[in-house]
């Protein structure tokens, strides 16, 4: 169930923005509606979904009041920016049960170079915080990180830092890792281009 549109982040890489607008958050009674109707509907599992699900300005209070509502219902919310990650669902995540100890985080790159070249708006300490957090939680959470390798001007040095920061997490599940690929429209095409970088045609 999609609970916001769009996108505000601006990532150097992404055409998200260009294709589906700036971060539009749904109403939280929509939302709050949408599940009473679908639970009425039979529905036992709902996703609650965005590209920046974080950026909610009611994200938390949104989905403490459906789970309670519904407790006989398993939700399960997707992609959390880690710039804009919610404190407090981690207090959600310890204390209620039927919310799916499950968080996905597109971290992208742990390099700071790389990350300042994508424009994320946060660097590692930010992610290691985040997931220090999650894993002093009581309850067991299962992580998934998605990543961006080969993106342009990143290092043997900068791989081996992904490579070791992915290594250092009991809770990290599943890693979707993607090469870099030029988005015609984007900085970074746009950039790669202008500096003669190879683009592809």
């Amino acid at each position: 169930m999609k609970i916001a549109d769009g996108c505000g982040n601006n990532c150097s890489y992404c055409t998200i923005p260009m294709i589906r607008g700036p971060f539009r958050p749904t109403d939280s009674r929509e939302v709050e509606k949408s599940v009473d109707h679908v639970v009425r509907q039979g529905a036992r599992e709902i996703g609650l979904v965005a590209q920046d699900s974080g950026a909610h300005p009611d994200l938390t209070g949104m989905l403490d009041r459906v789970i309670l509502a519904h407790p006989e219902v398993w939700f399960r919310l997707y992609y959390l920016h880690p710039a804009h990650f919610p404190k407090g669902l981690l207090k959600l995540l310890e204390t209620r049960p039927h919310l799916a100890p499950y968080v996905p985080l597109p971290i992208q790159h742990a390099s700071g170079r790389v990350l300042e070249g994508t424009a994320r708006r946060y660097g590692p300490a930010r992610i290691t915080r985040i997931m220090e957090d999650l894993e002093g939680l009581s309850r067991e959470v299962a992580v998934r990180f998605t990543v961006i390798t080969g993106y342009p001007g990143e290092t043997t040095g900068d791989f081996a830092a992904l490579e070791s920061f992915l290594g250092r997490w009991r809770s990290l599940r599943h890693i979707a890792a993607f090469p870099w690929w030029p988005e015609e429209g984007t900085r970074e095409y746009l950039r790669a281009a202008a500096e003669g970088d190879a683009v592809a045609g």
